[in-house]
């Protein structure tokens, strides 16, 4: 079975097409061999999610063309030696999210290297490692252009819906290809950038990742777990 928005050779005036496990996707389009690095801020090529800058893919510099972990899971260390599975035979960091790594841990390492990845970044169980479909493309509103739009903390002006004004660093679903946003009256937030649900939690002492405010511990905001970002409760409230 091949799911919507998985990557694959595909020719499209036979609708035919070939998954990754039959034909391993190691090119980029123009034909250069793709490379583990750490991406630079972007979207990937395949699915379009948001990837952060430092985030491990599989890339082609030379067209600054990338495919995320979910379109292609990285096989190899940045040297190009071959990943395998292994217990951690003592405390380390991933080399993709830099989260701490106990000893006996199951991670897909190059020991010539000292590189690995934790099981969050590249799963060691068969069951874990399938494709996923990322929820971005299905959930995330998509601007008149078909961009992927996400919530990010405005820049003073003008809701391109509604014309509201909107205060700066107030939380908008926005995209940035086009610098074009619409305020929450018209598009609540109800998803981080990553596509997933925000829920009500009580919040770890931090930072509000729309207004920067500090956020104190136990206080409500809406919040993804997931990926350890939240809206306080200011952000969070629709203006009427």
């Amino acid at each position: 079975m091949v799911h919507q928005g998985q990557l694959v050779f595909e020719c499209g005036a036979c609708n035919y097409y070939v998954c990754q496990s039959c034909r391993p996707i190691a090119h980029c389009k123009r034909g250069h061999k793709l490379r583990t690095a750490a991406a630079i801020a972007g979207r990937c090529d395949g699915c379009s999610r948001a990837l952060k800058a430092g985030e491990v893919v599989m890339d082609c510099r030379e067209c600054n063309w990338f495919l995320c972990r979910v379109c292609h899971p990285v096989t190899q260390c940045p040297m190009g030696h071959r990943l395998q599975k292994w217990a951690s035979q003592s405390p380390g960091a991933c080399d993709s999210c830099s989260k701490g790594v106990p000893k006996g841990s199951m991670i897909m390492d190059c020991r010539r290297c000292n590189w690995f990845l934790c099981e969050a970044c590249r799963p060691t169980s068969k069951a874990t490692a399938q494709f996923r479909v990322p929820a971005v493309p299905r959930v995330l509103p998509r601007c008149s252009a078909g961009h992927t739009m996400q919530p990010l903390g405005a820049k003073a002006g003008s809701c391109d819906g509604c014309g509201r004004l909107v205060k700066d660093k107030e939380p908008v679903m926005s995209c940035e290809a086009c610098n074009w946003y619409l305020c929450r009256s018209c598009r609540p937030v109800r998803h981080c950038p990553e596509g997933h649900d925000l829920e009500a939690e009580m919040a770890r002492a931090g930072k509000c990742d729309c207004c920067a405010r500090k956020v104190q511990d136990n206080e409500m905001v809406m919040q993804c777990r997931e990926c350890n970002w939240y809206l306080c409760s200011t952000c969070h409230i629709t203006r009427r």
